[in-house]
């Protein structure tokens, strides 16, 4: 009987194999060692740009709201240069030079892009180049392996452009009866000879509104971009059982019967030219004023004529409402602002005198992302309106 024995490998043969997979296995080691290193830097990399995509971002928006805020070219660069220090890029501080911010101008075209320009006469955006590179205020992204593969940094680059946008404005101005009140915030004391009248006279909560009104026009008209503004003035029905007994003599005219039986009324449209709504306020300061507070007929009006046919398509829309009271007819003031919200309409509350101040006017700002701003005098009312006369809103362009 044949037994057959298993030829074993010669030694030298056994080494030779054990040593060619220790090769395989010290190569793919490396190779997950470079492919680790190379993953860790290209996630370095990804997220160098994410911040600084934000960085510039930030920094032309704010470029772009102190340009409008200020009108200064210097002080835009400056707010610019500012914001990018705010954030961080590849775990450093942001910082950009005075140069790599151009202020411009961008116009809207009509298929709804925008095309930017460097200067200007009227300038309304702010463009920011960014780049991180040996020669930048940054310098270049420093990656963790790229040594090893012959790149060390990472370069990359952001231009952004942020620009104003084109406002559509209602102004819903309170005509109620305490607007023919003087300004010591005493219910139902009047200026002199203003009990007897009732008509606004020198002196009067109605003088001091036109004088922010005008304020707030001119304002509106220097501006970078040109806005159209609309006038709704709002009270509150007044039955004719209501108005005092010496207007009942003669001294109530058509335009006063009118006005007390029409709770919120257009008084100007939309317009480039001002003309029609001063006009309009210097008829309304010369008539008796009646009716209490229906703050959400003003707000509902003024939605109505932003969302009317002639609206232009891409502006922005927003109002201005000026109140010297709190609501204390119609419904509640935060349903308008919700319904005004949920079209696209932006809603800014200025309440004038103490007693106007409440948590509702607080709130049809805030429902609606406005501001509000409470002025304790003629003054401050002025500073209000010229205050949101400047506020444009500021988008990314490009």
């Amino acid at each position: 009987m044949m037994t057959f024995q298993r030829q074993r490998p010669e030694r030298g043969e056994a080494d030779r194999r054990r040593g060619s997979v220790l090769v395989f296995l010290v190569a793919g080691v490396v190779l997950l060692l470079a492919m680790t290193m190379i993953s860790v830097d290209v996630a370095s990399m990804q997220l160098a740009r994410t911040e600084l995509r934000a960085a510039t971002d930030a920094a032309a928006k704010a470029g772009a709201e102190a340009l409008l805020r200020t009108q200064s070219n210097a002080q835009a660069v400056q707010a610019a240069v500012a914001m990018a220090s705010l954030n961080t890029v590849a775990g450093s501080a942001f910082k950009i030079a005075g140069s790599d911010v151009v202020i411009g101008t961008s116009a809207q075209q009509s298929d709804g892009t925008w095309a930017f320009s460097a200067g200007g006469d009227r300038p309304n955006a702010v463009r920011v180049n960014s780049k991180m590179s040996s020669g930048s205020a940054s310098g270049p992204v420093r990656l963790a392996f790229g040594k090893m593969f012959n790149s060390g940094t990472f370069t990359p680059s952001r231009s952004s452009t942020a620009s104003a946008i084109q406002q559509e404005i209602c102004l819903a101005i309170d005509r109620s009866a305490s607007m023919s009140w003087d300004l010591s915030g005493v219910n139902k004391k009047f200026p002199p000879n203003g009990a007897y009248a009732r008509r606004p006279q020198p002196g009067s909560r109605w003088h001091a509104l036109r004088a922010a009104f005008d304020a707030y026009l001119q304002e509106v008209a220097e501006t970078a971009v040109p806005s159209r503004v609309a006038l709704v003035t709002w009270a509150s029905d007044m039955p004719s059982s209501m108005i005092p007994q010496e207007d009942l003599f003669g001294l109530l005219t058509p335009l006063t019967q009118a006005l007390a039986s029409i709770v919120a009324r257009l008084e100007a449209a939309l317009s480039y030219n001002f003309g029609t709504m001063l006009t309009r306020m210097n008829q309304l300061g010369e008539h008796p004023i009646y009716g209490g507070t229906n703050m959400s007929a003003g707000i509902d009006k003024a939605v109505e004529t932003l969302t009317a046919g002639n609206v232009l398509p891409y502006a922005s829309r927003s109002i201005v409402l000026m109140t010297d009271g709190q609501w204390n007819e119609g419904r509640d003031p935060r349903l308008a602002a919700a319904d005004a919200r949920a079209k696209g309409i932006m809603i800014h509350v200025v309440t004038f005198l103490p007693g106007a101040q409440s948590a509702d006017a607080r709130a049809v700002a805030s429902i609606t992302g406005g501001t509000y701003i409470h002025a304790n005098d003629q003054a401050e009312l002025i500073a209000a309106f010229e205050k949101l006369a400047r506020t444009l809103p500021v988008v990314l362009t490009d």
